[in-house]
């Protein structure tokens, strides 16, 4: 597997580099040592690491978005797993952040709201997650 100087406080992605046989990286040609003068917490992990910690970090809280910022993102392109039903209404957006993670759009009643999460979730489970939040809010 390859290794990579992984820090989990980088600003964009955690894997600064690839560690050559050398102990050297690939790309900058910089020692654990020279990672560490720049982020105290580097340390040396396999890959897989850093990828589920990178995708780990995408995934975000549903937020209240208008009813016209979700028909901008509805009609932007054609929606992934869109679903509407009793309990309300879900989509993605086919483009990727990062990895497996999309935008998903949920309307629940009158109210709408965005987050960022897996592809693999089902519209059902995208409504439920936002539920879960929201409703727990307004019932307290």
């Amino acid at each position: 597997m390859t290794q990579v100087f992984f820090s989990p406080t980088a600003d964009y992605c955690s894997a600064l580099d690839v560690v050559r046989p050398d102990g050297r990286g690939q790309y900058s040609g910089k020692t654990l040592d020279d990672f560490r003068l720049e982020h105290a917490d580097v340390q040396i992990v396999d890959s897989e690491v850093s990828v589920q910690h990178d995708r780990n970090r995408r995934i975000t809280p549903p937020v209240e978005i208008t009813q016209e910022r979700f028909w901008e993102l509805l009609e932007c392109l054609p929606p992934c797993k869109w679903k509407r039903g009793v309990d309300g209404e879900a989509f993605h957006i086919s483009e990727r952040i990062t990895y497996d993670i999309v935008d998903w759009c949920v309307r629940i009643g009158e109210k709408y709201y965005s987050f960022q999460d897996t592809d693999k979730m089902s519209a059902d489970e995208a409504i439920k997650k936002v539920a879960d939040v929201f409703l727990k809010m307004e019932a307290a």
